[in-house]
């Protein structure tokens, strides 16, 4: 095994005698890649705002020496990238990673993205999101639907860790009912928004035009998985155009593999007007959402659903179904449509494209509202779940 350590483990810092530094592993996978959204978004929010109150130094562990390790800019972290042999066997997670959090003497192993290793030697937390890896037991196209793996070990490795941690009522109540056993280990810790959309203020900026972007437009987020209905939020994209033929649909997340073919299938009717962007930095996400008619985010499934927060922080509505977790997003800038009443979903973007068109106004309401969920509270519960995870093992 090939470790590089890219910053040097400072000297541990010396606090109270009754305050000691917690030393914590962290999964970094959704940290260690070329651009993060979504699970990184979390974990690196989450470090950022942890509580001063409780001294702490992260341990990053990623498999990935070519991709960069994104954190927050801070001294009390190191990170640790290695590979190792046997792809097939997930020998990364199930020995590497353990091994090499033990070698750094962490006093709790956090894996982040619904995954865990069998071998624990020291306290292990995870974090599963939803159950989206079990509801897609017949797709094809993942090689790990359905195996024993996924359905046979997973479930054994969750019994044996200190505690679970989930995102939304919504997860826990699905995670009870896959798995009853794991009630008592289960703590619901919602993800928060960060703070550069609250304070986020309309600007003149060249952006949107510098992305070939013109008002009105319709913004999507997602990217291409079915569940996601890419293909939904085009049928009601066209449906508009007898409202503004000049609108546009600005589709974020569509991989570039998948681009050329996405293309060539769009109706002629709309085809010079669905704009795919390229990867947009997260300072820019607030401007694109804000300057949008509405959110298109007609997904059937989702364990928390950050763009629903997201455009509502901003003041942006946002179309999307009481489906998932979405329930415990529906906030003043939501409009909430049966999953398959295409004619609802059309009248309301609409309304939406006559009402707001080229100079959108925020939604105050929704801003307002969008500030209770808090990464700062976020980081204060992982605080009290590492703590208890490790006084169990102690």
């Amino acid at each position: 095994m090939e470790a590089i350590l890219e910053c040097a483990r400072p000297q541990e810092t010396k606090f109270a005698d009754n305050v000691r530094e917690m030393r914590v592993g962290l999964d970094a996978g959704c940290l260690n890649r070329e651009h993060i959204r979504g699970m990184g978004k979390y974990v690196a929010s989450m470090m950022a705002q942890f509580p001063a109150s409780q001294p702490i130094h992260w341990d990053l562990f990623g498999q990935r020496p070519d991709l960069p390790m994104h954190h927050p800019p801070m001294d009390n972290v190191s990170v640790h990238r290695f590979t190792m042999r046997g792809s097939r066997f997930n020998t990364w997670l199930q020995i590497g990673l353990p091994r090499a959090a033990r070698k750094q003497n962490v006093d709790i192993l956090h894996c982040t993205s619904t995954d865990a290793p069998w071998w624990q030697p020291i306290p292990t937390v995870v974090t599963i999101h939803d159950i989206i890896p079990w509801l897609r037991s017949n797709d094809p196209h993942d090689q790990m639907a359905g195996s024993v793996y996924q359905n046979q070990l997973l479930p054994r490795v969750f019994r044996k860790c200190a505690a679970i941690i989930t995102i939304s009522e919504n997860s826990r109540s699905d995670i009870v009912s896959m798995w009853p056993e794991l009630i008592d280990k289960l703590h619901v810790i919602t993800h928060g928004i960060d703070q550069h959309y609250l304070d986020y203020t309309p600007t003149h900026s060249d952006q949107l035009s510098r992305l070939g972007i013109i008002q009105p437009y319709f913004l999507y987020l997602g990217g291409d998985a079915p569940r996601k209905r890419l293909e939904w939020a085009l049928q009601v994209f066209e449906a508009t155009t007898g409202i503004n033929p000049h609108a546009q649909l600005v589709v974020c997340g569509l991989p570039e593999s998948n681009r050329k073919q996405f293309l060539e299938r769009l109706a002629p009717a709309i085809r010079g007007r669905v704009m795919l962007l390229p990867f947009v930095p997260e300072e820019a996400m607030p401007e694109l959402y804000a300057s949008a008619a509405a959110v298109l985010y007609p997904t059937l499934y989702e364990g928390f659903g950050l763009p629903a927060l997201e455009a509502q922080a901003v003041g942006t509505p946002i179309l999307f179904s009481d489906v998932g977790s979405l329930g415990e997003l529906i906030g003043p800038g939501s409009i909430v449509l049966p999953v398959e009443d295409f004619e609802a979903w059309k009248t309301a973007a609409g309304r939406c494209l006559e009402q707001r068109g080229e100079h959108p106004e925020p939604i105050d309401e929704a801003r307002q509202w969008a500030r209770q969920f808090s990464w700062a509270r976020s980081a204060e519960r992982h605080s009290d779940v590492y703590q208890l995870a490790i006084g169990q093992s102690r």
